[in-house]
């Protein structure tokens, strides 16, 4: 990695103490230092890029879990007064509930596409007289749609194709 002067930064994997954000995901709380130039612990790239001084971290957890952490600074030695920390704190509460809704909402609409896809299937199968032609015709077309939906972006899927024929121990005609 690099920083904007060119410089080279070393990779972190896993969080340290090493910048303000990182302690509040360690510690599970609030972190705020007025000045982080004089913080020996804080040994972010960008301090030398952007000389922040004044920095607030606050987690926002789900329970025990870490989602993410909200940081904010000041380019001036001005720590965040306790309303400005709370208001913080309550928006990270507010994004852990946003972010868990939208997740909840985003099972419960591909539960509903795979229920009805299996409701469209049944509904064929049960008008289709026994025609099988018509049932692996309909079962591909079921597949291809849920397979549309396994590959929308932001999920690793490989493409597949699937190929069902028919078997019915004749020859086919000619």
């Amino acid at each position: 990695m690099r920083s904007r002067k060119g410089v080279h930064l070393p990779v972190r994997r896993y969080p340290g103490r090493h910048s303000i954000s990182a302690r509040a995901a360690l510690e599970r709380r609030t972190v705020q230092v007025a000045d982080v130039q004089a913080d020996p612990e804080f040994s972010y790239a960008v301090r030398d890029v952007e000389l922040i001084r004044t920095i607030l971290a606050v987690p926002m957890l789900k329970g025990d879990d870490l989602v993410g952490v909200i940081t904010i600074y000041r380019l001036e030695i001005k720590p965040f007064t306790e309303k400005q920390v709370a208001l913080v704190e309550t928006f990270a509460a507010q994004a852990v509930i946003a972010i868990e809704n939208t997740r909840l909402l985003n099972e419960l609409r591909e539960s509903l596409q795979q229920q009805t896809a299996t409701a469209d299937v049944l509904k064929i199968i049960s008008r289709s007289t026994f025609d099988l032609q018509v049932v692996l015709d309909t079962l591909i077309q079921s597949a291809a749609r849920a397979g549309d939906d396994i590959r929308r972006p932001g999920r690793d899927c490989h493409r597949e194709r699937a190929l069902v024929r028919r078997d019915s121990g004749q020859e086919p005609p000619a």
